[in-house]
């Protein structure tokens, strides 16, 4: 019990990191997103890159170490002059808002109960955590094993380093606790959300009610899916930040390269997230006008580049490369189209009839006059090719898609949800 709560107390300090990073920025930089969605998801992005840092250096991870620069970040703004207090537009609760945070009660309960988790926290996610925790670094032994063979060694290890964080200040890897990251993750992807549907939504009764609707749904179907203890709703977090960063009335500079750290840590989460970086990037870039297109292709690509990059980098030197080398997959088929077709179609059901889909279908027609933005659509056509595509090879992908396809299709169903209500003219502007 006192083990779990640590860890939760460390997650509840990676806000505190996450502002401490946040507080030399300019105001403008500061109000892209609402303070707890941005220092949550700045907070696990600093970690990762400190852990990913020391152990490049070959230095023991520490929680005073990985706290120092926060720490410091922190006491040179205390002793700034203060400006004046930043008027924060804070809507106040509402029925819809409070069905969203019944919405993400529930996902948590699922989640504590082992009722939305799968094998993959055990013998993948919450493994590389524990043994990360135990080394204080990458336990680059335990990933070269070939009986560990299955967890991939070079695998996105931005999850792992948040948890091996937690673990640390528990002092041992709270498999219970372990679950609540992710409705921690999802209520950030709501609160993030909430925040571009203002934009986007005039009216503030309809924004508020595609929060809740938003909520349900994504909730529903990460449950549904059982990927409490993976990477999925975080990764999906970062997704509906990036999106928003892009579509919303916000001063566009910062904003894209917010949205460029936000696919950064995407793309260092799960592999699904290099390729929706990959994709974002490029529909944002051809929807660009022709004197942006190098600013904002720059800015969306140098982040999560330099990123991958950089793991792909100490994984070949360190004798990790596995699935990123390419071609283990088999060869290209149609052979099994049929198949796949009807395997993704099963999935999309999440178990319930289709409910998340008709629920989106109910929002879209409730907003279809104020129009649809077209860049999440674009990119969810993408990411549902790019999945079909990975499925057309080797053998029969019947099982790899009753175990795959409820998961990846989650960021479509966000891709459609930050398509209504169309782009604030601010962003063309």
């Amino acid at each position: 019990m006192t083990g779990g709560l640590s860890f939760l107390l460390a997650l509840a300090g990676v806000h505190a990191i996450g502002a401490a990073m946040l507080a030399p920025l300019p105001r403008s930089c500061r109000r892209l997103l609402p303070l707890f969605p941005a220092t949550g998801l700045l907070g696990v992005l600093f970690l990762a890159v400190e852990m990913f840092l020391l152990s490049m250096a070959g230095i023991p991870w520490t929680i005073p170490r990985l706290t120092a620069i926060p720490a410091a970040f922190a006491l040179a703004a205390a002793f700034r002059k203060r400006p004046a207090a930043e008027q924060r537009n804070r809507p106040g609760l509402s029925p819809p808002i409070l069905a969203a945070a019944l919405a993400i009660g529930l996902v948590a309960y699922a989640a504590v109960t082992g009722r939305a988790t799968s094998m993959d926290l055990l013998l993948f996610w919450g493994a590389k955590s524990e043994h990360f925790a135990l080394a204080r670094a990458f336990d680059l032994d335990f990933l070269r094993r070939p009986e560990h063979y299955l967890m991939h060694p070079d695998y996105p290890p931005l999850l792992p380093c948040l948890q091996a964080f937690g673990a640390m200040a528990s002092g041992r890897f709270p498999w219970g606790a372990s679950l609540l990251v992710m409705p921690w993750f999802l209520a950030m992807a709501v609160a993030t959300y909430r925040s571009g549907a203002h934009e986007r939504i005039a009216d503030r009764t309809a924004a508020e009610w595609s929060t809740a609707i938003f909520a349900a749904v994504i909730g529903l179907a990460a449950v549904a899916a059982l990927t409490a203890g993976n990477a999925d709703v975080p990764l999906l977090a970062y997704q509906t930040s990036a999106l928003v960063l892009l579509i919303g009335a916000r001063p566009r500079p910062a904003a894209r390269w917010a949205a460029g750290l936000a696919l950064a840590a995407a793309s260092i989460l799960k592999i699904e997230g290099l390729f929706f970086a990959a994709l974002t990037t490029v529909v944002f870039t051809a929807r660009a006008r022709p004197g942006e297109r190098r600013e904002v292709f720059l800015s969306l690509a140098a982040p999560p580049s330099i990123a991958i990059g950089s793991w792909l980098l100490f994984c070949r030197a360190e004798g990790l490369l596995d699935l990123y080398r390419g071609g283990e997959i088999g060869p290209f088929t149609l052979e099994y189209l049929g198949r796949i077709s009807a395997g993704l179609v099963k999935a999309a059901s999440y178990d319930c009839l289709y409910v998340p889909w008709i629920a989106l279908a109910f929002a879209a027609f409730a907003l279809r006059r104020r129009g649809f933005a077209a860049e999440p659509l674009l990119v969810a056509a993408g990411i549902l090719a790019v999945n079909a595509y990975f499925y057309m090879h080797g053998e029969d992908p019947t099982v790899w898609i009753g175990w795959s396809a409820a998961r990846t299709l989650i960021p479509v169903l966000v891709c459609f949800h930050l398509s209504l209500g169309g782009n604030p003219k601010a962003v063309r502007s």
